[in-house]
Order: structure tokens, then C-alpha cells, then sequence
């Protein structure tokens, strides 16, 4: 059984895309309006979009490195071997959380298996 999808536009569109269609193809013929043919093909959507607005800093937190208060990484291990710092979220409560690891020279460990590693794209 087959199910043909006809897609119901306004004639009013239907023309316009008429219109329009050519004029992009006959634009995107050289490389310079190749390159353009995105941007032009974006600018209706950046008309009528909001203005970008400036960060709200009650909805924001931003934390520089200098204002890390590292603690010591695990019960147990040894003396300046790793310390922690938590970004977000807490490691005792339900839900996500980040917390940055810094080791010291003599120690590193595994990665865990149970939570998600980020790391740059090859070539990043």
C-alpha cells in the first residue's frame, strides 16, 4: 500500500516560489554569488527575528579560573595527588552535574564509565 504526500500550498505561494526560483538559480551561477546565495537565503529570518538582547546576569553564572576554591579530590588518596571543583550541580544529589579535575604531576586516573567525557573535535 502506497501513500502519495502532496504538499497544499496557497497559489499565491506557489507563484511567488515561481518567481523566486530562477532568480536564485541564475544568482548561484559564479562563485562570489554562490557564496552569498546562504546569507541572502537567510536575511527574510533576520528581519524579522528579536535584536539580540545582553546576557541578564541573574540568569547567567560565570565563574573565572582565579575564583576556583579547588578542594581535595578523594577520601583516602593521597596527599596533593588530585582536586576538584564543582561547575554545577552537586556529585551527592540526583541529577547532572560537572565537576573539573585537576592532577598533579606523578598521578592521573582512568576515566569513570558512567558518565559522558567532552573533549575539543580532532583538529579543534
Amino acid at each position: 500500500m502506497s501513500h502519495t504526500f502532496a504538499l497544499q500550498l496557497p497559489a499565491q505561494k506557489v507563484e511567488d516560489f515561481g518567481r523566486i526560483i530562477p532568480l536564485l538559480q541564475n544568482f548561484a551561477t559564479s562563485r562570489r554569488r554562490l557564496m552569498l546565495t546562504p546569507f541572502i537565503a537567510a536575511l527574510p529570518a533576520s528581519l524579522v527575528s528579536d535584536p539580540a538582547q545582553a546576557i541578564d546576569p541573574n540568569e547567567t553564572q560565570v565563574t573565572l579560573p582565579n575564583q576556583f576554591q579547588w578542594k581535595p579530590a578523594l577520601l583516602g588518596a593521597p596527599v596533593q595527588s588530585a582536586e576538584t571543583v564543582p561547575l554545577f550541580g552537586s556529585t551527592d544529589k540526583p541529577g547532572p552535574y560537572v565537576v573539573l579535575i585537576k592532577w598533579h604531576p606523578g598521578y592521573m586516573s582512568a576515566p569513570p564509565t558512567d558518565c559522558a567525557l567532552l573533549s575539543p573535535a580532532p583538529g579543534g
